[in-house]
């Protein structure tokens, strides 16, 4: 098996910093969006669920902090800068996504767990905030 070699270019990161931005100046949203993990939100009758995709890190990797009502999952995972790759087209390495979790949450249960490249954290709801089921009232 033969390794490709290729040379390093000195102008390489003018011409990566072309694609940064756009015509106008703006950043590039496609580009930084693309640094972002995705996620899913769910809401079912007991609790609320955050799915987060970050393929290829370990669950050592994450650090959630929950600070009154805002809960805050970031990655500082710094990849050695002198790797030279063919093609680069995810980037979760270094995130940070933040979400207002509703005061109807109890705060002292959330939990998290890492599988298969998907962070899950659970926030169970209160009590009252449960829906209750129908009932028929008779009448005296």
């Amino acid at each position: 098996m033969n390794l490709i070699k290729t040379q390093k270019l000195p102008f390489r990161d003018i011409i990566n910093g072309l694609f940064d931005n756009d015509i106008y100046g703006l950043p590039n949203l496609e580009h930084s969006l693309n640094s972002l993990a995705k996620v899913n939100l769910k809401e079912d009758d007991n609790s609320f669920q955050i799915m987060l995709a970050a393929p290829g890190l370990n669950k050592g990797d994450f650090k959630i902090d929950l600070n009154n009502q805002i809960l805050k999952v970031s990655v500082n995972n710094e990849l050695d800068d002198n790797t030279n790759y063919l093609i680069k087209e995810f980037n979760y390495h270094s995130f940070t996504r933040s979400f207002n979790i509703p005061k109807t949450a109890k705060l002292d249960k959330v939990n998290a767990s890492y599988e298969n490249g998907i962070l899950i954290i659970d926030i169970p709801k209160k009590e009252e905030a449960k829906p209750v089921p129908a009932r028929t009232i008779k009448i005296n």
